[in-house]
């Protein structure tokens, strides 16, 4: 299996379809923060501000600011709540992409979904006026490209995401410890990785909401990884180090590690969730419809 991904698998083919393009130009990033965004855009931001449009309640979210919280509600309700404001600011949209060999394994492979979503909600950062950088990255950041702008930038970043091949280790902590990866300017941060990560997640995305970024993860799994239904003795290879191993999969190591997994993928949620990180899982072989127009904005990532 070659590790270059292919054109048409990257951008999808409803990427190109005016239906899917107008349904899809419908949709908004949502930004939970303010914006210092270096000219005016098409966004509507939530800002915090007297002299801005008031838009809506929504819930407090660890890792709000807490002098955002409204007390006349939270007297009322007994719950805590934020105004929210909008403005027209450009927000600058920052794309990680795990890129190491383990996103391109199986099919549907991981990465494949990934690049389609990046590619996605690329197009719908560049529509609505917002910058957007793109990074690879596996056990350190491989390639960037920066401050994609209009309809120029949507060609780009296409380009770039076919230009992507997969490779060696990840290391979520280790790539985004490079000074290179933090964006100098606050905006939004979007992770695309399965998290299989040595030295773990948490340090890499903190470093990302440090440099006052609104992170969100999306953690991309595949069928066989959840629920594998191969038993016996068998020789294991690690796709990303050539390590192997012999195991015995009985029914019973099977539960045991369907179980370590959902374990696995709760502690990174319930993490996540404490840190102010919107965490959203998505399954490698879901259609991109059902995850852009239904998980992500369950998730709170997008709205119309």
């Amino acid at each position: 299996m070659s590790n270059r991904v292919n054109q048409a698998e990257i951008a999808a083919p409803a990427l190109f379809d005016p239906v899917f393009l107008a349904r899809l130009e419908r949709l908004r990033l949502v930004s939970r923060q303010l914006v210092r965004g270096m000219q005016t855009g098409q966004r509507r931001s939530q800002m915090l501000g007297s002299s801005l449009e008031f838009a809506d309640y929504r819930s407090y979210y660890p890792g709000d600011d807490i002098r955002q919280i409204d007390w006349s509600a939270y007297a009322r309700l007994g719950k805590w709540f934020l105004k929210t404001f909008l403005d027209e600011r450009e927000t600058e949209v920052h794309l990680y992409l795990d890129t190491s060999l383990s996103m391109n394994w199986n099919s549907p492979a991981k990465g494949r979904m990934a690049i389609q979503l990046a590619a996605a909600l690329s197009y719908l950062a560049l529509h609505h006026g917002d910058r957007v950088s793109l990074f690879s990255f596996g056990h350190k950041v491989g390639q960037k490209l920066l401050d994609q702008q209009g309809r120029a930038g949507v060609l780009r970043t296409f380009q770039f995401l076919d230009s992507l091949v997969y490779e060696g280790e990840g290391d979520i902590n280790q790539a985004l410890s490079d000074p290179g990866a933090i964006p100098r300017r606050s905006g939004m941060a979007i992770v695309f990785s399965d998290g299989f990560s040595p030295s773990g997640y948490q340090k890499g995305l903190s470093y990302l909401q440090g440099a006052g970024q609104q992170v969100s993860f999306i953690h991309l799994t595949a069928e066989e990884e959840r629920n594998p239904d191969f038993t016996g003795d068998l020789r294991m290879l690690d796709c990303e180090t050539g390590k192997e191993k012999q195991v015995a999969l009985s029914p019973v190591v099977l539960r045991t590690y369907r179980e370590t997994f959902r374990q696995f993928s709760r502690n990174m949620e319930e993490w996540c969730f404490r840190r102010g990180i919107t965490y959203v899982p998505v399954a490698a072989e879901e259609s991109l419809e059902t995850i852009l127009f239904s998980l992500l904005r369950r998730a709170g990532l997008v709205r119309t």
